[in-house]
């Protein structure tokens, strides 16, 4: 049976192909494995969290990897990445559990010669070892706040160029804080009140903004039963403004160019109170069976769908 670890190794390695991205391979591997909630969000922040700070992950390990990482295999690599993600930024994880369960995925995949690399290295690396400012003193600020906040060098001397080097600082801090879960609630079938009245929800931490959206900070997975009933559509509440603005009145009648995900379809009909008719365009016909089938769930039927 395959733990949290080695679904988000799995999840690395195939996004390593960019043939799929992070979160749709991500969304698959949950939906077809057993993992309980707890490990569900356990791999998905060893995902984000390895792909987030990949750039300093490697430079930290090149540190203490006596080869050419680059040249090392992708499976080796997101092994020793999600290792050292979870010693220097889980810290509910005993530094321990992440060098075992990394020597066990090593030896897994590799074989016993790279699981005693895994375990060499590995066992180097504490937040005492990783002297990341003593290392980069010398570099040029570029490239010590790429290293530093994991970002592209191209995307630092931008940023230092545009904006200065304190607003440059502040922007690629900001860009690594963990997102929160943007929701809405469907006022067709519930209200705020009635929601977080529930015992799952009661005392759930959010942050209210405009028009029935909400942040929240909790796991994603502990929200998918209400997404799926129709209660909530998961949208940040940035994308709504364009609705806001337009503000239709029951039974007008909408175009929503380049409609998939269905955010802004929804959200319209909501306010229409599913009376008129809402045209949303995509060129992907796989996306619009998605808006469609989301759209029953949340009891919205003004929706027409095409492909443009």
């Amino acid at each position: 049976m395959t733990n949290a670890r080695e679904l988000a190794v799995k999840v690395l390695q195939s996004a390593a192909s960019g043939s799929s991205k992070s979160d749709s391979l991500l969304r698959r591997a949950l939906k077809e494995s057993d993992l309980g909630r707890n490990d569900r969000a356990f791999a998905t922040s060893l995902v984000y969290g390895v792909l987030r700070y990949r750039l300093q992950l490697d430079f930290i390990i090149g540190r203490f990897y006596h080869h050419d990482f680059e040249k090392a295999s992708t499976i080796l690599q997101n092994i020793l990445r999600s290792g050292v993600f979870q010693i220097l930024y889980l810290d509910k994880v005993p530094g321990w559990a992440a060098v075992n369960e990394s020597v066990k995925l090593a030896r897994k995949y590799k074989g016993e010669r790279m699981a005693k690399l895994v375990n060499g290295v590995l066992r180097k690396i504490t937040p005492d070892t990783v002297l990341l400012d003593e290392w980069l003193k010398d570099k040029e600020l570029p490239e010590r706040l790429s290293i530093l906040h994991s970002h592209p060098r191209w995307l630092t001397e931008r940023w230092l160029r545009t904006y200065g080097a304190e607003t440059c600082v502040s922007m690629l801090a900001y860009d690594n804080l963990s997102p929160l879960f943007g929701f809405r609630i469907n006022r067709m079938k519930t209200t705020p009140e009635e929601f977080f009245s529930h015992p799952l929800f009661y005392g759930t931490e959010h942050e209210a903004c405009l028009l029935d959206h909400f942040f929240f900070s909790r796991d994603f997975s502990v929200f998918e039963a209400p997404v799926r009933e129709g209660l909530l559509s998961v949208q940040n509440p940035t994308q709504a403004l364009s609705c806001l603005l337009l503000n239709p009145p029951p039974g007008s009648a909408v175009l929503d160019m380049c409609a998939a995900p269905g955010g802004k379809s929804f959200l319209l009909a909501e306010m229409m109170r599913n009376t008129g008719s809402i045209t949303s365009l995509d060129l992907y016909e796989q996306k619009l069976q998605k808006l469609e089938n989301h759209a029953r769930a949340l009891g919205i039927s003004i929706i027409d769908t095409r492909v443009a």
